[in-house]
């Protein structure tokens, strides 16, 4: 703090000599004393068996939300009812649908078979955070036969019935914030953690309408499919670029942003 207020002075005094010589020193003096901190932290890991609680200490990272969220009049809310309130709204609002939904009948009978129920739940991501019921992906994947029997009779009769489990419905918000300082809740991006059993049914669906989706999609959609991607789009789209410069040729791009689009899907839908 005194070569602070040394190279301070010769600033004001208009050393720049002098104040070089202390800015280069006072830059190496805080490298060392960051060095000596993590040395310090570092022997009391090797000293302390709560080795864990130490390391969170260093590596992790905090987000300030203590300036609170802001109501749908612009009122900052600082109380913690009164921001889960505000979320409830938001989240209703942001997943409300109000479309017709044209109901359909079939004598159809789709049977799920105990090889894709053990395939999908195979595939489930490891080290994943759980939902609500707060059962982890390696649990169901080190189910026996009986177990993965019992899955997939679960899976027949809601994809028969169409009723999902209530504990499938509930998801766990956790909210991130955009930019620095959000107050507004479309500043956050909101990740749902749910179900892993839930997970298993919506991979069987995907499974099954994927092959008819592929033959309804034209060939320039390129975001959300397997083996493309929206690189190939914006490479796509730079060749043109070019090639319009060379040629003095105008282009006329246009882009579209379906706000929330592929978070307000007809889940009942996909169930018939």
């Amino acid at each position: 703090m005194e070569k602070m207020e040394q190279r301070r002075k010769c600033k004001e005094n208009n050393q720049p000599v002098q104040y070089k010589e202390l800015k280069h020193e006072v830059q190496r003096m805080c490298r060392e004393a960051k060095a000596d901190h993590y040395n310090r932290k570092c022997e009391e890991i090797e000293q302390n068996p709560l080795m864990y609680q130490k390391i969170t200490e260093l590596t992790q990272f905090q987000v300030r939300c203590d300036q609170g969220v802001k109501s749908k009049d612009g009122k900052v809310l600082q109380s913690d009812e009164d921001i889960l309130q505000r979320w409830a709204e938001y989240v209703e609002k942001l997943y409300h649908d109000d479309r017709s939904v044209n109901q359909s009948e079939t004598d159809e009978e789709c049977i799920i078979m105990e090889e894709e129920v053990k395939m999908v739940i195979q595939k489930l991501s490891k080290n994943k955070a759980p939902g609500e019921d707060n059962i982890p992906a390696e649990f169901l994947q080190s189910l026996g036969d009986t177990g993965l029997q019992l899955i997939t009779k679960l899976m027949n009769n809601i994809y028969k019935t169409g009723k999902i489990p209530d504990n499938f419905a509930k998801n766990i918000f956790i909210t991130i914030p955009k930019i620095p300082k959000a107050q507004e809740c479309s500043d956050f991006r909101t990740i749902s953690l749910i179900s892993h059993t839930s997970k298993i049914l919506l991979q069987l669906i995907k499974h099954r309408i994927t092959p008819i989706i592929e033959r309804l999609l034209a060939e320039s959609q390129m975001g959300f499919r397997k083996g493309k991607g929206t690189r190939d789009a914006i490479f796509q789209l730079r060749v043109i670029t070019q090639r319009a410069i060379q040629v003095k040729r105008k282009i006329y791009a246009c882009f579209v942003d379906y706000q929330k689009a592929f978070d307000r899907v007809k889940h009942d839908k996909l169930v018939q």
